[in-house]
């Protein structure tokens, strides 16, 4: 006869061991669904701290730019060297030579990185791209940045806001349109018999009524508003340029410059040539204290890039420039951080003179060809002020300074790039 309880204890662990068996699996299951889970949460968090890390070298790379570091320069490839890489060894420098490893406090943590490349402006845009670094993971971005500050369209511009920013003493004629910051009726002042050809152009917020009663009839078109908002940020100088010393040139021997420097003051007088050959690139001086030509001296910029001179001091020029004149006023780009700014005698310059607080003065019967940006300008010559209309995009587009105001974003132009992403 069958042993019935010990059928169903049998039975019983039959039962069990399928139970043991469901249970595993459905364990293994949810652990493999945990794992699965806990691995997309690290790469979705990998991801994003990667995209922050690219995020943040765009924005150290915008805040260097606009501090006027000299930042290598270098268009994005994967075999080109990165112009910012915070994962740099402190031999190799962090952005360029000599500047060592990057600074601890701006560490994004252990395995998070990003490089940047800043290539070379092209028409007054600079494309950054950013390689952000996190765990395995890897995001690409690209930005385009536009300079805050740029050169208003006119002949003259004068940014004070208080009265007589403007004043016209002389008997030259003006080719162009002028514009002032100034909010009062008295904001420009005429007391020659010198015309403008164009027109005046002031603020919303003006006194247009009192402008246009008190000097209106000086220009052929009126005085009009100006609804555009700009911003005059001050010049600052590219750091790191190399040191030259001085230049105190004196008789008929030519001055030449062919690179970029730094020097503690500039001075030429007597009657010579001042060549400046920009075949290899941009020149760019920072003077520290005063820019000043006395006599008869040539200005000549060969090559096909700009001459820039961003000066701490005043910037005077005086005597005669012949054959000094170019066609381009953005190849002589004037930055200045000084009080004054004086062109005496009869200079005949294309040049555009950004000098947002400085007074700017001319004096003689010269021919002056660009645009100036000053706080208050005078005209007290017999010679002629010309906005060459051929040159308006350039000379809006100038390069007013490396560290002339904190580059922004330009809107519509952040993008992510889908090679080196994952």
């Amino acid at each position: 006869m069958r042993n019935l309880c010990t059928d169903q204890k049998g039975g019983t662990m039959v039962y069990v061991l399928v139970a043991m068996v469901v249970l595993s699996l459905t364990i293994m299951g949810m652990l493999q669904m945990a794992l699965a889970s806990y691995q997309t949460g690290k790469f979705m968090e990998q991801r994003r701290q990667a995209l922050a890390a690219a995020e943040s070298g765009v924005a150290l790379a915008v805040a260097e730019l606009g501090s006027g570091t000299e930042v290598p320069r270098a268009s994005y490839s994967s075999a080109s060297a990165p112009s910012i890489d915070s994962a740099a060894k402190a031999e190799t420098g962090w952005i360029g030579p000599t500047t060592g490893a990057m600074p601890s406090e701006l560490s994004l943590g252990p395995g998070t990185s990003f490089r940047v490349w800043v290539a070379q402006p092209v028409s007054n845009r600079t494309l950054v791209v950013a390689e952000g670094r996190s765990g395995g993971r890897t995001r690409l971005v690209q930005v385009r940045l536009k300079p805050r500050g740029r050169i208003p369209p006119f002949v003259v511009s004068a940014t004070s806001q208080d009265h007589w920013g403007i004043t016209l003493n002389g008997s030259g004629s003006i080719t162009g349109d002028m514009h002032t910051e100034g909010l009062r009726s008295d904001s420009v002042m005429a007391n020659g018999p010198v015309k403008s050809s164009g027109a005046l152009y002031v603020r919303p917020d003006a006194n247009l009524e009192g402008i246009r009663k008190r000097v209106g009839g000086y220009f052929q078109n009126g005085v009009e508003v100006d609804p555009e908002e700009y911003e005059y940020p001050m010049p600052v100088a590219p750091s790191r340029l190399p040191y030259r010393g001085r230049v105190a040139a004196n008789g008929w021997d030519p001055v030449s410059i062919s690179e970029s420097g730094e020097y503690d003051s500039f001075l030429i007088n007597g009657s010579c040539d001042f060549n400046v050959d920009t075949t290899a690139g941009d020149v760019v001086l920072h003077v520290k204290g005063n820019f000043t030509i006395n006599g008869s001296v040539r200005l000549n910029i060969v090559g096909s890039h700009s001459f820039r001179v961003y000066v701490d001091g005043d910037f005077t020029w005086n005597g005669c420039t012949k054959g000094a004149a170019l066609d381009d006023p953005t190849r002589f780009v004037v930055c200045c951080r000084g009080r004054r700014v004086v062109l005496n005698g009869s200079p005949s310059l294309a040049a555009v003179i950004y000098a947002p607080q400085s007074d700017v003065t001319f004096n003689g019967s010269g021919t002056f060809t660009g645009a100036v940006v000053g706080k208050e300008i005078v005209d007290n010559g017999t010679g002629s002020l010309i906005f060459p209309a051929e040159y308006r995009d350039r000379i809006t587009d100038v390069y007013i300074g490396t560290g002339s105001a904190t580059p922004v974003i330009e809107t519509g132009s952040w993008s992510e790039l889908s090679q080196g992403t994952n």
